[in-house]
């Protein structure tokens, strides 16, 4: 069986001086010295979760703060107004109601069966809803399931991030559904 190290190597060895200051071995001696069973962590050991739901909302969510943070470059009285979120965390708890005295939210509102909550508690602009005439492309990706050819030429159906140019509207729909 594979153990994978929570820290770098430079750490463990860091407790290692620590703890036993008397033993005195250059870190190359003592990165030989590790068990054939265990690995470094690498970035895909870090992820917590790599489901199309996760993912999606992810890139929709950058492109989207992107988009926003531009927009309020542009137009400096809308920024005490609306607000950068800095990850879809803090999104996702303004759209539902507010939590118990344990830092909680109730069941219901996070299957999205709550009538007083969801995505219209978040306040859009009229650039990213459409109601403007200002209406530019924007570069986002989305999952969608692609016809593909495998091997031996049999046609595969496989869910892929596509990039897509929209208005941000479509974007700004597409994020309230996720949401």
């Amino acid at each position: 069986m594979i153990h994978v190290l929570e820290k770098t190597q430079t750490e463990v060895y860091n407790e290692f001086e620590k703890k036993y200051p008397h033993i005195k071995m250059p870190l190359k001696t003592f990165e030989r010295c590790k068990p054939y069973f265990l690995r470094g962590a690498r970035p895909s050991d870090r992820e917590t979760s790599c489901c199309r739901y996760h993912t999606e909302i992810k890139t929709v969510f950058r492109s989207f703060m992107k988009y926003r943070r531009e927009l309020l470059a542009e137009k400096v009285e809308f920024q005490d107004r609306f607000r950068v979120y800095e990850s879809v965390t803090d999104m996702c708890n303004e759209s539902l109601c507010e939590a118990d005295t344990g830092g909680y939210h109730k069941l219901t509102c996070l299957k999205r069966d709550c009538a007083a909550c969801g995505a219209q508690l978040i306040e859009f602009m009229p650039e990213e809803t459409g109601e403007s005439e200002s209406v530019c492309g924007v570069k986002w990706k989305r999952c969608e399931y692609c016809h593909i050819k495998g091997k031996g030429g049999k046609h595969l159906k496989k869910l892929l991030l596509v990039k897509k140019e929209t208005s941000h509207s479509e974007m700004t729909k597409h994020l309230k559904q996720l949401l």
